[in-house]
């Protein structure tokens, strides 16, 4: 049985995650997974930084699906005519799910809020392989400096809300049981100096999070 696998000597940092993620969906059929970002859509609105509105500028289309019903009625009040909005739960998406043709869907950072990886992944897949679609995978790195720095203090910085930790490794050995296969794999580092007030070191934005584009 393995236990050592070896991690890429070089992997690309890519410095402005919304801007990498705007860029795959220039003139592309998006679907937007977790698209409402509960409890700080107006606060993103307001800073100029909300996921959806980012996405909506570039797309030729954009569906935005979420589970948070007060969310998607509020985006749905005020989306523009590239948008549409459903309120489900992504665990239960599947290839029937989704009407509109699809080129590219987004998961941003909500892996590890689901309370059943597999049936998510289950379902994307059989979705992706119908549309021939790619996906974008954002997830928090475990093995961030932030992370490591709060444990040597005796203390663990995790969202509420978020039941997993995942590495290159285990991501990519995830991925692989439904089918799935990483191609491009990238750090992306977070504004820190907003959060502390200081700015990080190279070594931070390396190691800080990394984005899994995965191609079937």
């Amino acid at each position: 049985m393995k236990f050592d696998h070896f991690l890429p000597s070089t992997i690309q940092v890519i410095e402005n995650k919304q801007a990498f993620i705007s860029e795959h969906c220039k003139g592309k059929r998006v679907l937007h997974l977790g698209c409402v970002d509960a409890g700080l859509t107006l606060e993103a609105i307001e800073k100029g930084n909300f996921l959806q509105a980012k996405i909506a500028e570039v797309a030729d289309i954009v569906v935005g699906i979420d589970s948070n019903a007060e969310g998607i009625a509020f985006l749905d009040q005020h989306k523009n005519n590239r948008e549409k909005f459903y309120c489900l739960d992504v665990e239960k998406i599947n290839s029937d799910a989704i009407k509109e043709k699809i080129d590219i869907v987004v998961a941003g950072e909500i892996l590890e809020h689901l309370s059943n990886v597999g049936n998510f992944l289950k379902g994307i897949h059989e979705l992706l392989l119908k549309h021939k679609a790619i996906m974008i995978i954002a997830v928090p790195n475990a093995y961030s400096i932030r992370h490591i720095k709060a444990i040597k203090s005796g203390r663990e910085i995790v969202h509420p809300d978020h039941n997993y930790y995942f590495s290159y490794v285990t991501l990519k050995a995830l991925l692989q049981k439904f089918q799935m296969k990483a191609t491009d794999i990238y750090l992306y580092n977070t504004p820190y100096s907003e959060i502390n007030g200081f700015s990080y070191t190279s070594i931070m934005q390396l190691l800080d999070r990394y984005d899994i584009r995965r191609r079937i």
